[in-house]
C-alpha cells in the first residue's frame, strides 16, 4: 500500500494529466490487494 502511495505521488509531479487515471488505478490495486 506505501508502494502505490509513493508512486501516486511521483506520477502527479511529472503529469498532471496523468493524476486522475493513476489515482484510478492506484486505488483499485489497494482494493484488490
Amino acid at each position: 500500500k506505501l508502494q502505490n502511495l509513493s508512486s501516486e505521488n511521483a506520477a502527479p509531479a511529472g503529469s498532471s494529466s496523468m493524476v486522475l487515471p493513476k489515482k484510478d488505478e492506484g486505488s483499485r490495486t489497494g482494493l484488490d490487494c
